[in-house]
């Protein structure tokens, strides 16, 4: 009866984390780079949010924003709002938000890694994305007999697999 499934859904505890050990905050331990925690040169404490930036959008309000990507290809924060649905895009070269209305409940995008564009998590499943002009084709449906499924939460590995979660929308 648990209403979210994963696909593809691996947990690796204690694996190496590329480039980790140059950062700082991370340090090694037992052959492993595993994140740490150290206290900020600044305040003394432990991690924490020492500033933040609420970004106006002229009245515009998110339904259900989630599924947040920093894209270092466009130095941008790349957000869905599912039940829009819609994809918003923060430029941090500007600070002008754009948003693009997507066909269906969205909710999350990944990065293409050779070229332009996203694959995108909708109801109907796996799609790719582009949005300049706004494209959208289908892939594959991974829950095609759950009628009431969609694509929840995604991420992509080191070697570019994409593990995504689906949930009920009951």
């Amino acid at each position: 009866d648990n209403p979210t499934k994963f696909l593809r859904f691996k947990r690796v505890i204690g694996a190496p984390l590329p480039g980790r050990d140059a950062i700082p905050g991370h340090e090694k331990r037992q052959g492993k780079n595993l994140p740490c925690f150290t206290k900020s040169p600044r305040s003394g404490k432990t991690p924490a949010m020492d500033s933040y930036r609420i970004v106006e959008r002229g009245g515009q309000r998110d339904i259900l924003g989630e599924g947040l990507l920093w894209s270092p290809r466009d130095n941008a924060v790349y957000w869905t709002d599912i039940l829009a649905p819609a994809l918003n895009r923060l430029s941090l070269t500007d600070g002008g938000v754009t948003r693009w209305e997507m066909p269906d409940y969205i909710g999350w995008v990944i990065e293409r890694r050779d070229r332009p564009g996203f694959i995108a998590g909708f109801r109907s499943g796996f799609a790719e994305l582009e949005l300049d002009p706004l494209r959208v084709r289908h892939l594959a449906a991974p829950e095609p007999e759950l009628l009431d499924n969609r694509l929840n939460d995604a991420k992509a590995d080191r070697s570019g697999r994409i593990w995504a979660g689906t949930m009920s929308m009951a």
